[in-house]
């Protein structure tokens, strides 16, 4: 019998996660603190990569969600410390991973080479500028023949003249977009990938917000769509998609282009047209303090 058929692997849904996570924190030695912290990582390692499974787990994965931690970490989302710990904790699935499934090798990561050294975080400025942003775009648009890029294309829009975060720019239906056209008011909830389901609005006073929103519109209504997530998708597929698209962009360009430094530029226009307290609001943001991490 082989080492992976000895042991649970699957982390599909919160049971088969919290099984896990505990046969690895006894495994590793680690108590309830870190039992807990792992259970949260291979809970957003499925949300993010959409593995569900030790055994598909590898390098491009690792890297995929490690990059998601520092940008967590950049926008204010982590703090530095929680970022930190989580890669500790993900290197303890990695030691696990490679002890209990054949012909795994797998690399654990330098939190210090990802920015997430505890007390060592720095926050990056990383907005994305015009000359960035429609390069990227024309990037997306070489890709006609391709349903997800062209549905990422409109994603970016809407993150930049809306100010989406990534999952809700893929998620956003098709009702919250007509709604929002009809009133000048883009109300968010839970069907639109909201972060913990809060509901938030958005004034709608400018043309490119009115464009973007229309063009994402006419491409969901196009393709019989109910949101920006293509029929032979589901939203951790497109989202890993649009993490991957972005990695290739990057190596290709030498940019170091970040979604969330769409929503960063949005949040600035917002804060230079209204104050940071408008800004705090439009972002969803529990704690006012949280814009800091946005805006100049």
């Amino acid at each position: 019998m082989s080492k992976s058929q000895q042991v649970q692997t699957n982390f599909k849904n919160s049971t088969q996660t919290s099984y896990l996570a505990r046969d690895i924190a006894k495994n590793q030695n680690k108590g309830s603190a870190t039992e807990d912290k792992i259970e949260v990582v291979l809970n957003n390692l499925r949300e993010v990569t959409g593995v569900k499974s030790l055994r598909h787990v590898n390098n491009d994965v690792i890297q995929e969600y490690a990059n998601v931690l520092r940008d967590r970490a950049e926008n204010g989302e982590l703090s530095g410390v929680t970022a930190s710990s989580y890669a500790a904790v993900l290197n303890n699935v990695i030691k696990y991973t490679n002890e209990h499934i054949n012909n795994k090798n797998l690399e654990t990561i330098s939190a210090k080479n990802y920015g997430l050294s505890r007390g060592t975080f720095k926050f990056n400025d990383n907005i994305v500028n015009k000359e960035a942003h429609e390069q990227f775009k024309e990037y997306l648009e070489s890709k006609v023949d391709d349903i997800r890029a062209q549905a990422l294309l409109c994603s970016v829009e809407l993150q930049r003249s809306v100010g989406l975060r990534l999952r809700e720019s893929v998620r956003i239906t098709q009702e919250s977009i007509r709604n929002a056209l009809q009133t000048n008011n883009l109300h968010l909830g839970k069907q639109d990938g909201t972060k913990n389901g809060q509901e938030r609005s958005i004034p709608i006073t400018h043309t490119t917000q009115k464009e973007a929103l229309k063009n994402a519109l006419e491409f969901i209504e196009k393709n019989d769509l109910r949101s920006l997530i293509p029929n032979n998708s589901n939203q951790n597929q497109q989202l890993h998609f649009a993490q991957n698209t972005r990695t290739t962009f990057q190596i290709a360009t030498n940019t170091n282009y970040q979604f969330h430094g769409e929503r960063k530029f949005f949040l600035n226009e917002i804060a230079r047209e209204f104050g940071a307290k408008s800004a705090s609001e439009v972002a969803g943001h529990h704690r006012e303090e949280i814009i800091k991490f946005y805006v100049k």
